[in-house]
């Protein structure tokens, strides 16, 4: 079963049930405050639900803004590192805009660095999928 938990223009959140995962998938552009409002609600559902995996398909991934990204690191980071324990397990669909990958990836290993984190990246969504369900 899933769940869908938000579904906005820019991204949208299911709860798969059969994997105990969030899948955020990304649309379009995103604004700075829905940005910050998505990560903290991906927090939430993390605590509410008591996962801590999430498998993100960025293949549609829209423009994000340095504050935005800047926001994730110095804000976003310590209060996932205070309210999340155990290893967070994220598997990655890449998108092929090579400036947008390197920047998420910027991203995501500044986190790795400060979190523990298990990371996985997949051009196959179904090797994704497969992945975080065992991991």
């Amino acid at each position: 079963m899933t769940k869908i938990l938000l579904d906005k223009p820019y991204a949208s959140l299911v709860y798969v049930a059969e994997g105990n995962y969030l899948k955020l998938t990304w649309k379009a552009d995103i604004d700075n405050e829905s940005y910050k409002d998505l990560w903290n609600f991906v927090l939430n559902q993390f605590i509410v639900r008591q996962i801590n995996r999430l498998l993100i398909d960025q293949r549609e991934l829209g423009n994000i803004s340095m504050a935005a990204r800047a926001w994730f690191m110095v804000k976003f980071v310590p209060t996932i590192r205070k309210q999340v324990t155990g290893t967070i397990v994220l598997a990655m669909i890449q998108t092929k805009h090579v400036g947008r990958k390197a920047a998420f990836a910027y991203l995501i290993n500044g986190a790795k660095n400060k979190l523990n984190l298990k990371l996985e990246k997949f051009n196959d969504p179904e090797e994704a999928k497969n992945w975080i369900v065992i991991n």
